[in-house]
């Protein structure tokens, strides 16, 4: 770079040389020495002294013209038309690449909240199907206990509709014939119910039995013979059973 500004210099300096060469030959004996620099500054020549000073200025201003410290010609580095320097390219460079980063900086934030969002919708879901499921089981347990209550209803219905029938029967059944039952020391109503049912006072002696649990003749049975007519109701075999 150095030769070709050396170069540059050079042909400057002949080019001013000739130019004025060509003035004093064409004035030689009509101008005087004033007159001859007067024109040369006219035609571009510029002094030894302001060529320096010129030079510091526009070293100091911008760096990149150069002067050669012999010739003391200022030349400066002429980049060609659309090729840009190496500081435009770093520049340039570097807003790419802050382009860029900034680009990428997006696309990630973007990705980061497509995922959240996936996240967040695959987490409602499995809640909603969670919630489904706890209610379809709920509801199951629910229909199931339903229908257990109700077939125990319906039993309980059955048993009560069944033992009154056998004891409007019983108390259907004609009356007059008597028989005889014997209660002796120690005996549970139990036994006291089997001999009922043996004598045909009761269709059942498992019934009869319960009959006087649950209404409270079985701790009361009195020792002895009982004369009871056939046909007669649990109540009155009871009483029958526990009188004196």
């Amino acid at each position: 770079m150095k030769l070709k500004y050396l170069l540059h210099g050079i042909g400057i300096g002949l080019f001013t040389a000739g130019c004025i060469s060509l003035i004093v030959f064409a004035t030689a004996g009509r101008m005087s020495d004033e007159q001859i620099i007067k024109r040369a500054k006219e035609l571009g020549y510029v002094p030894q002294t302001e060529a320096t000073s010129e030079l510091v200025q526009l070293t100091s201003e911008n760096p990149a013209k150069e002067a050669d410290s012999k010739t003391g010609v200022v030349t400066e580095e002429i980049t060609p038309p659309g090729v840009k320097t190496s500081e435009e390219a770093s520049e340039k460079a570097s807003e790419k690449t802050s382009v860029k980063t900034s680009e990428d900086v997006k696309a990630e934030e973007e990705a980061k909240k497509k995922a959240e969002e996936e996240a967040a919708k695959k987490a409602e879901e499995e809640a909603k199907k969670k919630a489904e499921e706890e209610e379809a089981k709920k509801k199951a347990e629910e229909e199931a206990k339903k229908k257990a209550e109700e077939e125990a209803a319906k039993k309980a219905e059955e048993e009560a509709k069944k033992k009154a029938e056998e004891e409007a029967k019983q108390q259907q059944q004609p009356k007059g014939e008597t028989v005889t039952i014997t209660i002796q020391s120690g005996q549970f109503s139990e036994s006291v119910s089997e001999a009922c049912e043996k004598a045909g006072l009761v269709k059942s002696a498992t019934e009869f039995d319960k009959y006087l649990c649950d209404n409270g003749y079985s701790g009361r049975l009195a020792v002895g013979e009982h004369k009871i007519a056939k046909g007669s109701s649990f109540e009155e075999i009871a009483k029958a059973l526990c009188a004196h």
